[in-house]
């Protein structure tokens, strides 16, 4: 019995397959006439129409909710074929020579450093107090990168970078990963007990959380455009009440006598600066892709996104929620992944993900730095 069920079974797939080949011809078709005429591939309203057609030809009710699934999943299919014929061509531009820089507070400052590391051949630096600055900066075309720390291995992602490269549509163009020790200095002839207010980057207060619980006599944390500013605040003042968090240049740099060092909770601290300009950049070593996508608001879209980079063989290094500015309780999705925009696997897959989300902002494709 079970065996004569199986052979109906076969010929029943025999059937459906050699229908399955037919529609799939007549996607591509479809396809192409979109492609044309720069017509979207996905229709929601067109496939919720399809989809009640089928459920109203249904013989029997009972597989009603299967036959919603085998369409949406049938449709989802003739869209990835159609996409793969719609191939989109990213503009890249070549790295600038002798470029200038701008960072994140003065001489001194992590930003600093990591403009150093990343830029040795840089004609100008200029320094920002803000993030906004930074941006500003390169939008009105005065520097050619913008170097900016964007995540923390102990307090994670820094948002606001995130936020404003979204909306100055500018591109990564590089990285790399900094060491961040922080030392807790002050004026000569200062004492621990001594300390009443301690200045910093707020990221130095987060990054130093534990140790400031410490401090019995702390009234006051003070937070500056950088740690560099607050060294050298710290340094002008000369009050031996108070401190600033900052790195051990930092503290050389301005005169300070380190109180206690490397007063980071977690001892391994680490910081991604990236480097941000105009236009995305040619590297023949790039293998990592930063987007920022935000999806409809319906059951299993994320879902279907992510289902969508494992289809594909792309690796997720890294995934972000962020609050979507006026629409509650929706949100903006920032990923890294593994890939070359050169490669078939990636831009099939972008063409995917960008029918299937409600936005796709693609930040960068640039050589992943080793922590």
């Amino acid at each position: 019995m079970l065996n004569q069920l199986r052979k109906e079974i076969d010929a029943i797939d025999k059937e459906m397959l050699a229908l399955f080949e037919k529609r799939m011809d007549v996607a591509k078709q479809v396809g192409a006439y979109k492609n044309e005429r720069n017509l979207p591939i996905f229709v929601p309203d067109r496939e919720q129409a399809v989809i009640e057609n089928r459920i109203a030809a249904l013989n029997n009710p009972e597989y009603r909710n299967l036959t919603v699934d085998f369409f949406t999943d049938l449709m989802a299919i003739s869209r990835r074929l159609q996409q793969q014929a719609k191939k989109e061509e990213f503009i890249f531009a070549p790295a600038v020579k002798n470029p200038r820089v701008a960072y994140l507070g003065r001489p001194g400052s992590n930003s600093a450093e990591a403009l150093l590391q990343m830029f040795p051949d840089a004609s100008v630096t200029i320094s920002s107090e803000t993030f906004n600055g930074i941006f500003k900066l390169l939008n009105e075309e005065q520097v050619d990168y913008g170097v900016l720390p964007i995540e923390n291995s102990s307090t994670g992602a820094i948002t606001d970078v995130l936020d404003l490269l979204c909306r100055n549509n500018l591109y990564i163009v590089s990285e790399a990963f900094m060491k961040i020790e922080f030392h807790l200095a002050a004026p000569k002839g200062a004492t621990l007990a001594g300390i009443r207010q301690v200045y910093s980057h707020p990221q130095g207060f987060l990054q130093c959380a534990d140790f400031l619980n410490t401090l019995e006599n702390l009234e006051e944390k003070t937070p500056l455009a950088s740690t560099a500013d607050s060294a050298l605040y710290v340094s002008e003042e000369n009050d031996v009440t108070k401190a600033a968090i900052v790195s051990p240049k930092a503290a050389a740099l301005y005169g300070l006598v380190p109180l206690a060092e490397n007063i980071q909770t977690a001892k391994t601290n680490t910081t991604r600066f990236v480097a941000v300009a105009r236009q995305m950049e040619q590297h023949p070593k790039a293998d990592k892709i930063s987007l920022a996508f935000t999806l409809r608001h319906e059951s299993g879209s994320l879902c279907k996104v992510l289902s969508a980079f494992s289809r594909h063989g792309l690796n997720l290094l890294y995934i972000e929620s962020r609050p979507l500015p006026g629409h509650n309780f929706e949100y903006m999705f920032f990923t890294d992944l593994s890939g070359s925009l050169k490669t078939d696997a990636v831009t099939d897959a972008m063409n995917e993900i960008k029918e299937l989300s409600s936005s796709l902002q693609i930040l960068g494709n640039y050589p992943s730095a080793r922590e």
